[in-house]
């Protein structure tokens, strides 16, 4: 398992990662005193020209010399609109509107991405703790957005990252324009200025998840409404080649629906994270848990085709189906 940590640039508050890199503290530290105890690098847009020394309007997005990596990378290569903030400034307007002590902070992919974490609280479902983080991250690759989510995972390297966007109950998108700086730090007042009433709506709604018994056969019923199977096209009425490709898409859905319907009552039914414990047993709350951890965790081919995310969509909008169906019990 990859972490992609950039050498030793990684903080984590009182407890580290599982990768064993970088600085642990008990300390309650701004983003600003981590960056300077990680030795945060530094990215930087610098101007492109023809090899004939014509001036063409773009630039690169490099990272300078670090001590254990004494070159320059480029990142990649972005338009005259694109807005850089540089890792430094990215701590200095979290500070400014987070005011929270880091959780986590590191740099993956030799400095071509950033994430800055707090912790928002946590509560009790059913004796399962459910933590809550604010998580930024700043890529530098020229085409990725700015990101800020809330999520239940707490990040300390690449893996972590991609599971808790996977997990995460709210995100924003900012592109690198339109005064990004100041829609970064807008996003961030806007989530903490919600994350209490929004962990009050989440801890109502999984203990709601808790108290719904669900039988054998409602269970079925629910997860043939999460995993539909579309109903089967006309193939007659369509022209021969048309029909063989919408069969083989139908094939397909039918095919993945199953696999995933089958997977999550495995999970449900003793294979899943927590199964063994009675808020999970029969209940909406282990059954939401079990397609999570299937939309989480499942293997990328097969169920990936395109056919499968035209009709039942991506992982997270599974997910929100889950949540929705399972809501209204």
């Amino acid at each position: 398992m990859s972490h992609e940590v950039f050498g030793e640039r990684f903080f984590g508050h009182r407890r580290g990662g599982w990768h064993e890199l970088g600085l642990v503290s008990d300390e309650d530290l701004t983003a600003e005193e981590v960056g300077s105890r990680i030795s945060l690098h530094d990215v930087e847009l610098v101007p492109l020209q023809t090899i004939s020394g014509s001036a063409v309007p773009y630039r690169a997005i490099q990272r300078t010399e670090t001590p254990d990596d004494p070159v320059r990378r480029t990142f990649g290569v972005v338009g005259p609109e694109y807005e850089l903030l540089a890792p430094l400034e990215i701590c200095r307007l979290w500070d400014e509107h987070v005011k929270l002590p880091i959780e986590t902070m590191g740099v993956l992919r030799s400095g071509k991405e950033l994430f800055i974490s707090c912790n928002l609280g946590e509560y009790d479902i059913a004796g399962d703790e459910i933590k809550n983080y604010l998580t930024l991250v700043s890529p530098y690759d020229g085409w990725s957005s700015i990101m800020e989510m809330v999520t239940g995972v707490r990040t300390v390297c690449a893996n972590t990252l991609s599971l808790a966007k996977s997990r995460a109950t709210s995100t924003a998108h900012i592109a690198h324009v339109n005064s990004v700086a100041v829609q970064v730090g807008g996003w961030l007042d806007h989530f903490l200025d919600r994350a209490q009433e929004r962990m009050q709506e989440q801890q109502a709604f999984l203990n709601r998840l808790v108290s719904v018994p669900l039988s054998e056969n409602l269970t079925l019923q629910t997860l043939f409404a999460i995993y539909p199977i579309p109903v089967e096209p006309n193939y007659a009425a369509m022209p021969p080649v048309v029909a063989e490709r919408r069969e083989a898409d139908w094939n397909s859905v039918e095919r993945a629906a199953t696999r995933s319907r089958g997977a999550v009552l495995e999970l449900l039914n003793g294979a899943g994270t927590g199964s063994d414990t009675e808020a999970y047993r029969n209940t909406a709350w282990g059954l939401y848990n079990a397609v999570v951890e299937w939309e989480d965790w499942r293997a990328t081919t097969d169920v990936r085709a395109a056919a499968y995310g035209r009709v039942l969509g991506d992982r997270a909008s599974i997910k929100a189906r889950a949540a929705e169906i399972l809501g209204r019990m």
